[in-house]
């Protein structure tokens, strides 16, 4: 595959060099707040059918965390100079255009409407409403009518180009053919081991635009490591969360992390986008504030504890068992 030409990621647009010119991709909407939200691309190397292959597949991203309502929130694709209008060849759950000239062929794919419905408002969570998918004027437009405040947000076109006509029939329109979560897991394998912590906590980072500080791995105690994330906090920049993972495998995000010579305290919080996107990534669920603050109590369900310990720390709390300093 040959190399793809990237603009930097940016909060409202970017753009990609193709063999037919210029694509600008970008966000807007009539009311809300863009401003935390971005637009990356990111290089696509997808497993093909035998025979079949791409010069180049890049996948441009939106993501986000919705801190306000939306309305008519708008994420486009459109090129900078090409005159021809493109030609529709969507399929099952996938719409798609396609535009040939001198001999190259150059395909843009995204998630219809009824497959964002789904995926958006999974187990009836109402995300958002009106969802359309449309190509006018050679420009391309996922629109959400209507989108919920404190909601992570992450959408997808995928551009694939070849020789035209292809050495083998249809492998762009195949390129583009992905959902949003094979498109995912194809970006970030599934890596869920204590042992990864420390790569999860860096794409993790990566992908939120934190800035990541220090892992802290434990010696014999604490049975958890945790990572400093600085960024965009209930609207503070510059503000603190701390990611931990038990060794365990339990997951939980605090406000404050103190350590003294009697151990650590932990304040645990809610972080919707830092959940979100360990959900999305890995698979991973993140314990809730309430969940964590909740009465203790053993449980067949819960990871393994000595009775003399239980008996020793008197853990109050779901979290102080969990999350522990035990020795």
């Amino acid at each position: 595959m040959k190399e793809i030409t990237l603009s930097p990621p940016s909060n409202k647009s970017t753009s990609l060099e193709t063999p037919l010119g210029r694509l600008s991709f970008g966000i807007k909407a009539d009311a809300g707040e863009v401003d935390n939200f971005r637009v990356s691309i990111r290089p696509v190397d997808r497993e093909m059918p035998l025979g079949m292959s791409v010069d180049g597949c890049a996948a441009v991203l939106f993501e986000g965390l919705s801190c306000s309502a939306f309305e008519n929130l708008e994420f486009y694709c459109q090129w900078d100079d090409l005159k021809q209008q493109g030609m529709a060849n969507s399929g099952e759950s996938l719409e798609a255009w396609e535009w040939e000239s001198n001999g190259k062929l150059v395909m843009i794919g995204t998630e219809d409407s009824d497959r964002l419905n789904e995926r958006l408002n999974y187990q009836g969570q109402s995300t958002c409403e009106n969802i359309s998918v449309a190509m006018a004027d050679n420009a391309i437009s996922v629109r959400l009518e209507k989108f919920a405040a404190g909601k992570m947000l992450s959408l997808h076109f995928l551009v694939a180009w070849n020789p035209s006509p292809e050495p083998s029939s249809c492998s762009c329109w195949y390129a583009v053919e992905m959902s949003h979560q094979e498109l995912i897991e194809s970006l970030n394998p599934t890596e869920k081991s204590w042992d990864r912590f420390p790569h999860i906590a860096k794409k993790i980072g990566a992908a939120l635009y934190y800035r990541v500080g220090p892992i802290h791995e434990p010696e014999v105690t604490p049975n958890f490591s945790y990572v400093e994330f600085t960024g965009r906090f209930d609207h503070q920049e510059g503000a603190k969360r701390y990611l931990l993972c038990s060794y365990d495998g339990c997951w939980a995000v605090c406000s404050h992390v103190e350590s003294d010579e009697r151990g650590i305290k932990l304040q645990f919080v809610d972080c919707a986008e830092i959940a979100a996107k360990l959900k999305e990534f890995y698979g991973i669920n993140v314990m809730s504030k309430a969940e964590l603050e909740a009465e203790f109590q053993l449980t067949p369900d819960l990871p393994y504890m000595c009775d003399s310990d239980l008996k020793y720390w008197k853990p109050q709390t779901m979290g102080s068992a969990l999350f522990n300093w035990w020795d």
